[in-house]
């Protein structure tokens, strides 16, 4: 990560091997790679070794610093002429010949480790004590140096920050010039340069290091699912970023701040399988909170019938004229504002004129939802009327109405609301935080596009516009991931108490089966999800140069599941606040830079006023044969899960309270 010249020329290599067209007298490809410490020289040896002999085994690694003396050679090519102890370096070359042989800190050695180097790098072959050849021609020999990569201190983080900056080759080859012989430099096939270890690499580390200790055996074992809250990140960098060592003091921060506790949690005995462990970032440390199992569910609840469906209807239309008599002010704003517009210098202020069209759509979209709603509630007046008491035409009058009603409580609430951040639009944000596959290992349930698809179409039956801003679903390390931008009045206050967690599982918890007198238990699959909900900046959304980093990519799967073609994969770093968003988007480079920053800045505006509380568990689904769904708010349930993913919300949405 953020070596993109060390990263071409093993793609250099690769390519010449694989053709057939290196050459046959000497080493694959010898290398000296110089570069400060913990910047990814032997990472990408390794990777080397995985990648083109299949197994990360197939690095032979010597630490150079304990062949510092003068005999140390000696344990490279065998004891002597009388000993039958094999050469450390020739015996395991012999037995694997195709290797990726890392001489770490080759500054380290003795001059005499140089002599024999020079023999393999020339002729590919090492004779040892025993007058025994060993052929080096299969293998890949790489050095590691910290000579002339030195760093001169601490760069600053925030602004004013600069970049990291490249190394000086000329530098750097007079320095290596110092230390070793110009026969010995002359036979090197190239000296890669590594570059000190960025914030923004740093950051991308960071994210791999916690997804990689979160799939420990001692997690696993437990079958634990643990959420990690986007904002750990920044602390994570905050507490172990260091451009002059590299990445293992952030490595040792995250065991510190992230292992460290959920050990803790374990170590207390707390735990009971299954529990949901969130880890949050307060202030400058991570903190862990515990969600107790799901518990074992009955048959989802029945509302009780409150009130004949009959009274009920005419409660609601008189409810709703009422509305139209405290929405004639919204009318008269809106008339005020289209008079406005019709002035003559009413063009000449770009922000005031979008400012006043932002207002007159909102305004429009309340009263024309206002007439909508009466007229369907003037229609089931009269549909309750004429039902002669059938079952199934009373149980759809009932559901009807309460959507109805649903959505008169959200219209009364923007009626009265003065708070524009509740009447904007809303960025919606799914990302799968953890998995758990199952006893049955399956290929997943894909809970990120379904709840997606759910939101997309509950905003259209609200007449909602709905735009992807993201749609990632890969890359290392794996994300699963569907931002949805909303638009619409009162498009945040409609979905902001969908904030928390989701669960979508498949089967039953720790069920035990009796298969062919054999009894068994199961496990069911579950993945949380966790929906975020940010009110989405109106205007034009802006940053300096020098606080936003943007990294641009052609993407490698140019379908998702919600955009049926991708074009980038962008990352937008935030170097002041070290937070970043990543997404797969469509259309032009432009316009999905745009989409993200929208999604940066209200990231960024959140963040200084951060959440009080932990994020709740929202509502359950269960897929299958036994579907059901369940709100852990309201709680209510329904066994008609298809409704619910059909955009069939109403019964769940909590209403919005305070007017801001």
């Amino acid at each position: 990560m953020g070596q993109p010249e060390a990263v071409d020329a093993m793609v250099d290599l690769v390519t010449l091997v694989k053709a057939g067209l290196s050459d046959p007298n000497k080493p694959f490809g010898v290398f000296l790679f110089v570069g400060p410490t913990g910047v990814g020289k032997t990472e990408l040896a390794r990777a080397m070794a995985e990648n083109l002999f299949g197994d990360p085994a197939r690095l032979v690694r010597l630490d150079m610093s304990e062949f510092a003396t003068y005999e140390a050679f000696e344990r490279l090519i065998g004891g002597g002429i009388h000993s039958t102890e094999p050469g450390l370096l020739t015996s395991t070359v012999r037995e694997r010949p195709f290797a990726v042989l890392l001489f770490d800190e080759i500054e380290k050695a003795h001059p005499n480790i140089y002599n024999l180097c020079l023999q393999i790098f020339d002729a590919g072959r090492l004779t040892d004590t025993q007058g025994r050849t060993a052929d080096f021609r299969r293998t890949i020999v790489i050095m590691t140096s910290n000579v002339g990569s030195s760093i001169a201190g601490e760069s600053p983080v925030g602004f004013g920050r600069k970049p990291t900056p490249t190394p000086d080759r000329d530098m750097t080859m007079r320095e290596l010039g110092r230390w070793f012989r110009p026969e010995f430099l002359n036979r090197l096939d190239r000296i890669v340069n590594f570059r000190p270890l960025a914030v923004e690499t740093a950051e991308k580390i960071a994210q791999r290091e916690v997804a990689r200790v979160l799939e420990r055996g001692g997690i696993t074992r437990r079958n634990l699912a643990i959420e990690v809250d986007p904002a750990v990140l920044p602390v994570l960098l905050r507490e172990g970023y260091s451009p002059a060592f590299g990445a293992r003091p952030l490595k040792r921060t995250v065991e510190r701040m992230v292992l460290l506790p959920v050990a803790r949690a374990i170590a207390e005995g707390n735990l009971p399988p299954g529990s949901l462990l969130r880890l949050v970032a307060r202030q400058n440390r991570v903190d862990i909170e515990v969600e107790p199992p799901e518990a074992p569910e009955g048959p989802a609840p029945t509302a009780a019938r409150a009130l004949p469906v009959v009274e009920r209807a005419a409660k609601l239309l008189e409810r709703l004229r009422e509305l139209s008599i405290q929405a004639e002010p919204l009318a008269e704003r809106k008339s005020e504002l289209l008079s406005q517009s019709s002035q003559p210098d009413f063009w000449n202020d770009a922000a005031q004129t979008r400012r006043i069209y932002d207002d007159i759509y909102r305004l429009d979209g309340i009263l024309a939802n206002l007439v909508t709603l009466e007229k369907q509630a003037q229609a089931e007046v009269e549909r309750a009327q004429k039902q002669r008491g059938s079952g199934r035409e009373l149980t759809r009058i009932e559901e009807h109405l309460e959507g109805l009603e649903s959505q008169a409580e959200q219209l009364a609430f923007l009626v009265s609301c003065r708070d524009a951040r509740a009447l904007g639009d809303a960025l919606v944000t799914l990302r799968l935080a953890t998995r758990q596959v199952g006893t049955r290992q399956g290929r997943g349930l894909d809970g990120v596009p379904l709840l997606a698809r759910m939101y997309v179409n509950f905003a259209a039956r609200r007449g909602l516009e709905v735009q992807v801003v993201d749609d990632r679903h890969g890359g290392e390390p794996k994300e699963d991931t569907i931002t949805l931008h909303v638009f619409g009045p009162g498009a945040f206050a409609l979905l902001g108490g969908e904030a928390g967690i989701h669960q979508v599982s498949r089967g039953k918890a720790h069920r035990s089966e009796r298969k062919n007198s054999v009894e068994r238990k199961t496990s069911a699959e579950r993945e949380m999800i966790r929906v975020e909900v940010l009110p989405a900046p109106s205007g034009t959304v802006a940053f300096s140069p020098d606080e936003l980093q943007a990294e641009v990519k052609p993407a490698k799967l140019r379908q998702g599941r919600l955009l049926t073609q991708i074009n980038h994969e962008i990352r937008l770093f935030h170097a002041p606040t070290m937070t970043s968003v990543h997404g797969w988007c469509d259309g032009s480079k432009t316009e999905a830079i745009d989409r993200l920053k929208t999604l940066l800045r209200a990231r960024l505006d959140a963040q200084k006023t951060p959440a009080v509380g932990k994020p709740p568990v929202v509502r359950r689904y269960r897929l299958g044969p036994s579907a059901m769904v369940r709100d852990h708010r309201t709680g209510r349930g329904t066994a008609r899960l298809d409704s619910v993913l059909e955009g069939h919300l109403d019964p769940f949405l909590l209403p919005p309270s305070g007017n801001g």
